[in-house]
């Protein structure tokens, strides 16, 4: 009988360690085909279906996950048992396994024993003698034996695109089962660490007791007087890192004002636990503040061709009955324009190397109800207005509905976050790593400007360029400023080229 198939959580980025389970889309008993959506999982910054890879009846162990519950890469949740089969139960822990009793017991709770008939072993049901043994174990297969030279494991061609697509060296697959590789085990092998891409070498962790420690975190902590035990490790294996020893520091020093805010209410205070995705913009917020050289510089640029521009498109606008496009969307084409003139900033650093980018893609950041989501809009030069604006959105209706996919905010090698809708002259943007750069605009707004010395009202918008200066330095980054608002000040040309 063919044994069942482990469901587990899925690795939906190299980053990700764990995500919130949100709800069983199939029910206990259904019929799973290969490519039905199973179950709904929110990651990194998004809410995605996880679809099947196999086929089979679906079994939920009392044990399941329910609405809310954090789980672990490679967690198994449920099995997919063959049509008319059995699940397999869920292997238990080795821990639980050494704890097991020695011997099997029967099904009246006596110890199975070896029945002897005069010294022989007891007949079956044909007469014959076979004998007993502690335990059934299932017939093995000879496995052969391993040679220094590793061939890579039987697959079929979708299953090798999907092991490339997740950076697996089929070759390096530790597998002795002759059988052909299905996805959901190529998915399995994705979760375990050694399937990672290979990283630049890092300083081994020292230990605290039984939890690692990075060396930085162990530094820190003993800057910030601190016990890194204390902590919760956000990393692999429940590793403590440095934002970790941080945030019970600044736990620390915000207890006594949360203890009198706690009295003056009257009672125990209240919180809500935090979401998946909020803690995940916490983590990248932190990341930027401790991992990067950020440098902001600040421009004004005469926007006044610009407003003149938006106003005749929403003129047309209203006469064709489609929407104009908003001023976000002109600063990206825009920032698109001076990045080709200055593709410096588009450059990455990752593993202590400096990735160059592949395209204009620009990452835009969008407010929902459930935190900030950066939608990335692909090849921006290639795309004309109209283009653009159709992408960007539905890029918006699906980051504000839940529905944008993690691939949809993959990829962005610039970010550009405006608060022009509200009455924000100019802010501080924090990068958005690995990005090496990100813009943040001002609103709008008639202020006077001098124009060949007379005094003129014009329409002004203030930018603020946050860059990391491990990357680029501070001439170049300038230089991109500059350019980028004289193709603001002269827009015509690249809004209609």
């Amino acid at each position: 009988m063919a044994s069942s198939i482990e469901v587990t959580v899925p690795r939906l980025g190299w980053s990700m360690e764990e995500g919130s389970f949100c709800r069983w889309l199939k029910e206990e008993g259904e019929m799973v085909r290969e490519g039905d959506g199973l179950y709904e999982l929110e990651g990194d910054k998004a809410t995605q279906v996880v679809e099947s890879f196999d086929a089979g009846v679906l079994r939920i162990g009392p044990d399941g996950p329910q609405s809310g519950d954090i789980v672990k890469v490679g967690q198994v949740l449920a099995h997919l048992e063959p049509r008319g089969g059995k699940a397999a139960a869920p292997k238990a822990p080795a821990a639980q396994q050494a704890q097991a009793a020695p011997a099997a017991t029967n099904g009246n709770g006596a110890k199975a024993a070896e029945k002897k008939t005069n010294g022989a072993p007891a007949p079956n049901g044909n007469g014959s003698h076979a004998a007993a043994a502690p335990a059934a174990q299932p017939p093995q297969a000879a496995v052969p034996e391993k040679t220094s030279a590793s061939t890579a494991p039987v697959a079929s061609p979708s299953v090798r695109r999907l092991a490339r697509e997740l950076g697996i060296d089929l070759q390096k697959c530790d597998r002795d089962d002759p059988s052909p590789l299905s996805a959901a085990e190529l998915m399995r092998l994705a979760a375990q660490p050694s399937a990672q891409p290979a990283a630049t070498p890092v300083a081994r962790a020292v230990v605290s007791g039984d939890v690692a420690v990075t060396p930085r975190a162990k530094r820190v902590a003993s800057e910030l007087n601190v016990d890194p035990a204390d902590a919760v490790g956000s990393g692999r294996n429940g590793r403590i890192r440095e934002q970790d020893v941080r945030a019970i520091a600044a736990n620390a020093s915000s207890k006594p004002a949360a203890k009198v805010s706690a009295a003056s209410a009257g009672g125990a205070a209240i919180g809500e636990p935090i979401t998946q995705i909020r803690r995940v913009i916490a983590q990248r917020m932190m990341a930027a503040s401790h991992e990067t050289a950020p440098v902001t510089l600040t421009a004004r640029a005469d926007a006044s061709e610009l407003v003149r521009f938006r106003d005749e498109c929403k003129r047309t606008s209203v006469e064709r009955g489609v929407n104009p496009p908003s001023y976000t969307e002109l600063f990206v084409k825009l920032c698109a324009a001076a990045l080709e003139k200055h593709p410096a900033l588009l450059d990455q650093w990752v593993n202590e190397r400096l990735v160059k980018a592949e395209g204009v893609n620009i990452a835009v950041a969008v407010a929902t109800p459930n935190g900030l989501m950066t939608p990335v809009i692909r090849d921006v030069p290639r795309l004309s207005l109209r283009e653009l604006s159709a992408s960007f959105a539905n890029l918006i209706e699906l980051a504000r509905t839940q529905r944008l996919a993690a691939d949809q905010m993959r990829g962005g090698a610039f970010t550009v976050s405006s608060l022009g809708g509200y009455r924000v002259e100019a802010f501080t943007p924090i990068l958005n790593p690995p990005q090496t750069a990100i813009l943040g605009i001002g609103r709008i707004s008639e202020q006077p400007v001098a124009k060949q010395r007379q005094l003129v009202v014009a329409d002004v918008v203030n930018l603020s360029l946050t860059f990391d200066h491990r990357v680029v330095d501070g001439a170049p980054a300038a230089a991109f400023l500059t350019s980028l608002c004289d193709v603001i000040e002269n827009p015509l040309a690249w809004l209609l080229g």
